[in-house]
């Protein structure tokens, strides 16, 4: 453990009077939540601007780890086949990968979540990747869940969170930011 000096990421306004480019300081935000969850299987679970720090323009420090995240190899390999299988728009694969991560049930109503998840295919496909909101979209999924009463895993749940948590907090410091973007730069 160790004392972190810095600006708190919700102080937009110091980090501008110290010249600081906010929209670089997002950026390396979300890639570092980004290699943590991708590279290192585990993530900060709760990056709200006052579990973060700016040390200085080219560097955070995240602070309070209470709450912590795990991805293993076999739920990334599967929430990657899920994206592939969605830009290939094909339903059924991603009913068959929900239904492998015990997420919705052989008596859940296949058929109205297959036209449901139809419709928010075509909703979101031809939207630019600079205009998706993740927030919104994981609202979605989460509208689903409660529709379809699909539990998602605890690991995912906190996923979310985190990821809309982080994607708030990064439009604060760029009103232009979009993780869709940044996460197609990433990968």
């Amino acid at each position: 453990m160790e004392k972190i000096v810095g600006v708190k990421l919700s102080d937009v306004n110091k980090m501008k009077k110290l010249g600081w480019d906010t929209e670089k300081i997002s950026e390396i935000g979300i890639r570092s939540l980004f290699k943590q969850i991708f590279e290192y299987g585990f993530f900060h679970a709760d990056p709200h601007p006052g579990n973060i720090f700016v040390i200085n323009e080219n560097c955070i420090a995240y602070i309070d780890f209470g709450m912590i995240g795990i991805i293993d190899k076999k739920m990334l390999n599967t929430l990657n086949s899920i994206t592939l299988a969605a830009v290939d728009r094909n339903i059924d694969r991603i009913i068959y990968l929900l239904m492998e991560l015990d997420v919705i049930s052989y008596d859940t109503n296949l058929t109205g979540l297959r036209q449901d998840l139809l419709y928010l295919m075509h909703y979101y496909y031809d939207v630019p990747i600079d205009k998706l909101s993740l927030g919104d979209i994981l609202n979605e999924v989460f509208r689903f869940c409660r529709t379809y009463k699909a539990a998602l895993p605890p690991q995912l749940v906190l996923l979310g969170k985190a990821l809309i948590t982080l994607e708030g907090t990064a439009r604060e410091l760029n009103p232009n930011f979009s993780i869709t973007v940044a996460g197609k730069s990433f990968m």
